[in-house]
């Protein structure tokens, strides 16, 4: 990488920023990029340094396609032949990157080749891993990579314990061993990510790789967040990560507004700027996590699980005759084309060449959502062949 574009750090909590020299020169100026996961990476570069080389550095520490990846200032895209000082940029600002829409063969279509300046590199591909949520990130690898590699990227990019996921490609799930040539993948071909149900006493947990690993100053930690149904969702953390980060990222991941949420730890509720380290955590505890009573004037209830407000996302599957089955979280709103084409996508079929059934037997159209079928949260939705000819 040119000295023009020197990376600072990836901001996990705190602000590195803080310790910038004040003597830095005129010409240089620090940026931040952040991306969808509030994930934040620094470079201090030259007024004169064309952003290019910046983003190049960033998808190549990120392990990322370059075409995968836009990048934003202000909500306006930044060129690669843009510089700071024809934008207008100050020291301290911030540029988002965002993952783009990526078609079948896992190329941008106005984006340069990036497969052209290495054309002897036949064995790389391209592929993308889907969480629960329809969050995707995307990765460029060789055929004979061990997808275990590519999994501990990526669950250390989510903060996610890497225990707490399971990848599956065609409905198989994939070991740490197997690779992309093992498995017959091509390019732009799609890796599910699964959040492992996990029980009330935490005992799969020990299946962690460094269960015994004790974190000392910025070492990371893994907490749970647990729910008032026992479901757990794991994040890994700096301890001096501020715990408004991670409640940022549980609700968000299901669906929830944070002001309707109370995060306790050991009984006591947690504050925005608490640190696992302020709280005296330790590798492997728990946050319950309770829903708020809005708008009543008794909060106890909530806390007895008495009450429960419907929530805003909601878990359905969609099963084949085969017994393939897939669960999608989705807004009570959520227009069901959108699921019954990631399924047909999935399993590789035609939407016309199959049908969708409710529970109770009624049809799925297009137009169809969970509230106007009056399905709830866990339902099912069973996939059967179109009868082709004189049946139905």
């Amino acid at each position: 990488m040119s000295e023009n574009a020197v990376p600072e750090g990836q901001a996990g909590s705190g602000s590195p920023m803080s310790e910038a020299k004040p003597e830095q020169k005129a010409g240089t100026l620090d940026i931040k990029i952040k991306d969808q996961q509030e994930n934040e990476t620094f470079f201090k570069i030259k007024n004169h340094t064309k952003f290019g080389k910046v983003f190049d550095a960033y998808c190549d520490r990120q392990s990322l396609a370059r075409n995968t990846v836009r990048f934003l200032f202000e909500g306006t895209r930044v060129q690669d032949t843009d510089t700071p000082e024809s934008l207008d940029l100050e020291d301290g600002d911030m540029i988002q990157a965002m993952l783009e829409q990526v078609g079948g063969d896992g190329s941008d279509a106005g984006a340069p080749a990036a497969e052209d300046e290495k054309p002897e590199k036949a064995g790389v591909i391209n592929i993308k891993v889907k969480d629960q949520n329809e969050g995707e990130a995307f990765f460029k690898i060789k055929g004979h990579t061990k997808l275990g590699k590519v999994f501990d990227v990526y669950c250390d990019r989510q903060s996610l314990a890497r225990n707490a996921v399971r990848f599956l490609f065609e409905g198989a799930r994939i070991q740490d061993t197997d690779t992309p040539d093992s498995l017959e993948m091509q390019d732009g071909d799609m890796v599910q990510a699964m959040l492992e149900q996990v029980g009330g006493a935490d005992e799969a947990g020990s299946a962690d790789a460094k269960p015994e690993q004790k974190p000392e100053g910025g070492e990371h930690i893994n907490i749970k967040v647990k729910d008032q149904n026992h479901q757990e969702i794991f994040f890994k953390i700096k301890p001096t990560t501020q715990i408004l980060k991670v409640k940022k990222a549980y609700c968000d991941r299901q669906g929830l507004d944070i002001l309707a949420v109370r995060f306790l730890f050991d009984g006591d509720r947690l504050q925005d700027d608490d640190t696992p380290a302020s709280r005296e955590m330790e590798d492997g505890d728990c946050i319950d996590v309770f829903l708020q009573q809005i708008g009543g004037t008794v909060d106890e209830a909530m806390s007895n699980g008495d009450t429960k407000p419907e929530p805003q996302r909601m878990s359905i599957k969609v099963k084949d005759a085969n017994g393939y089955e897939v669960e999608f979280k989705c807004k009570s709103t959520t227009v069901l084309k959108k699921l019954m084409d990631a399924f047909c996508h999935e399993r590789s079929r035609k939407p016309d060449s199959v049908r969708f059934f409710t529970p109770d037997g009624k049809r799925v159209t297009s137009t169809d959502t969970p509230q106007s079928l009056a399905l709830e949260d866990g339902d099912l939705i069973e996939v059967h062949e179109e009868q082709q000819g004189g049946g139905l």
